[in-house]
């Protein structure tokens, strides 16, 4: 199978007109597929094709950025795809931690699958709150995501449920 890659061929401009080789880059399709977030630099290298005097202006180096652009219906797919593992990875966590109520690890991980629920209703946080406040409980340690969801949902709780019900009395 042929190795498939992008050729970007560099010339100067002449007027009108496209003037003298400068370079050229090759880049394979998997770093087109998975662009780097950075600007990326790579050197000019000669065009075999061409003769020698054709090539005799490379030199150097060109500094680009590579982005995806997806289509609106691609977009579509891929957030109800993300949706759709959210929901079955929190399913298979809650099963695996009825199975092994103990397991501090995966109550952990189902309080942060809940919290990270985009558009979340109050009962998965309040989920959430409830889950890494008994990890918590529990002696365990986290990291600053940790925390920062555990007050973040706690606040978010409070805010949508305490302030209702303060209202009410």
């Amino acid at each position: 199978m042929r190795k498939k890659t992008l050729t970007i061929e560099i010339f100067d401009v002449d007027g009108v007109k496209i003037g003298d080789f400068l370079g050229m880059v090759r880049m394979d399709a998997k770093d087109l597929l998975y662009p780097s977030p950075h600007a990326q630099i790579m050197e000019l290298t000669r065009n075999p094709a061409l003769t020698k005097k054709k090539n005799n202006l490379v030199q150097g180096s060109v500094k680009f950025f590579v982005t995806r652009v997806f289509s609106e219906q691609s977009t579509r797919r891929w957030r109800l795809l993300r949706k759709y593992v959210k929901v079955a990875a929190r399913h298979a966590l809650k099963l695996q931690l009825l199975e092994d109520p103990d397991n501090v690890d995966k109550m952990v991980k189902l309080g942060m699958l809940c919290a990270s629920t985009n558009g979340a209703n109050v009962s998965m946080m309040r989920c959430a709150a409830v889950l890494l406040s008994i990890a918590s409980e529990r002696d365990y340690k986290g990291n600053g995501a940790f925390w920062k969801t555990l007050s973040a949902m706690h606040m978010r709780t409070w805010l949508s449920e305490g302030l209702r019900s303060e209202v009410s009395e």
